[in-house]
């Protein structure tokens, strides 16, 4: 469709002015118009604008985000659908985007609720955005003792399960944690009444407790005479229970 103005303002020597509203439909449009002008003695000029039309906002596509996390790290990625935009906004900062419009950022996570939200604006000046929340709680790590043997004088077993950390420190020395689960046997110098365990998360947040020793050596050195006693008790039964059925027989 050809489009034509005729508009004049001054004497010939001096520059015309004029304006005109060309309407564009309801489409992405990426290109240029040609302008030409002829003036009374048949002179013609021409110029090309380029042009950007575009009424849809950019949409951002994020991989899948949990509502709540335990880490303060906040992986974001996704991308944009549209080409020639080359960040992205995310809070305030910006954030550089690919050629093949994707994008990868790291947050850091404030303790409680964080409302992150993502935009970007295309060549047309649209701007799509992309808002969520995400809550982040702290946890320290735990530790559970199941159990404690002693192996020896100054010889124990440590069992138990804890943050599956790497390792757990009993006493200044490390022992390997596999799946939650660790198995320590330690050496103590003589007279040791207690020990020390304790986990460290990557995030530095540490828990540490303390086993008695001390009670285990009292029962360690009771069990010999339990277990005699105990021994003894099941002989005696035996002996009654003989002799009973015996005086029933000769009845």
């Amino acid at each position: 469709m050809v489009h034509e103005v005729t508009a004049f303002d001054g004497d010939l020597d001096t520059c015309a002015t004029w304006s005109y509203v060309l309407e564009l439909g309801p489409v992405v449009m990426d290109g240029l118009v040609e302008v030409i002008a002829y003036d009374h003695v048949g002179n013609v000029d021409t110029a090309e604008v380029g042009i950007i039309y575009d009424i849809v906002p950019p949409k951002i596509q994020l991989a899948q985000v949990e509502t709540f996390s335990e880490s303060p790290n906040l992986y974001l990625h996704g991308t944009v659908n549209e080409d020639g935009i080359d960040r992205i906004e995310v809070n305030g900062g910006l954030y550089p985007i690919d050629d093949k419009r994707v994008f990868s950022i790291v947050l850091t996570l404030k303790v409680g609720y964080n409302e992150i939200t993502l935009s970007a604006q295309d060549r047309a000046g649209n701007r799509g955005k992309e808002s969520f929340v995400i809550y982040h709680k702290e946890y320290a790590p735990y530790i559970d003792v199941e159990g404690v043997e002693r192996l020896g004088e100054d010889r124990y077993l440590i069992y138990g399960r804890c943050s599956d950390v790497g390792t757990i420190e009993i006493d200044g020395t490390e022992y390997p944690v596999t799946d939650s689960v660790f198995r320590a046997r330690i050496d103590v110098a003589p007279g040791t009444d207690r020990v020390k365990l304790k986990v460290e998360d990557p995030t530095g947040k540490t828990t540490t407790t303390t086993v008695d020793l001390e009670a285990r050596r009292e029962t360690s050195a009771f069990y010999p005479v339990l277990l005699v006693a105990t021994i003894i008790t099941l002989l005696v039964v035996i002996v009654v229970y003989i002799r009973s059925v015996r005086k029933d027989q000769e009845a």
